[in-house]
């Protein structure tokens, strides 16, 4: 497969198509839009997340998945990006809002507006 095809995999294709210059290639991987180590230590948080997972939970290539493109500051402001014009701002504020709750000392940086702050101006 040339690295420049979308890969579609069951219905669904790569959320990282058409972010900066990303290629996709490999099977698709789901992947947490909240880091994973983020969630570490809160057994609870990794369950909300992976119950809703249409929201935090994201078809990723391989080439984004393990070489880590979809964890940089500016794959996770374009994967919200893409959720608010799905699902609206409100919703995914308040899903967020649910998960801060979860955690003991709940993350400033899991707020939607500091997660937006990774996309390009």
């Amino acid at each position: 497969m040339a690295k420049t095809e979308v890969v579609e995999e069951e219905g669904w294709a790569c959320e990282l198509a058409g972010f900066r210059e990303h290629r996709c290639y490999g099977p698709l991987h789901r992947h947490h839009v909240v880091n994973k180590s983020k969630l570490r230590g809160c057994p609870k948080c990794l369950r909300y997340v992976e119950a809703n997972g249409h929201l935090f939970m994201a078809w990723v290539c391989e080439g984004g998945n393990v070489g880590r493109e979809a964890d940089s500051r500016e794959a996770q402001a374009f994967f919200w990006r893409n959720r608010i014009a799905q699902w609206g701002e409100e919703y995914c504020s308040e899903m967020l809002e649910g998960l801060r709750k979860l955690f003991k000392v709940p993350p400033a940086d899991l707020r939607l507006e500091a997660l937006l702050e990774g996309l390009p101006t």
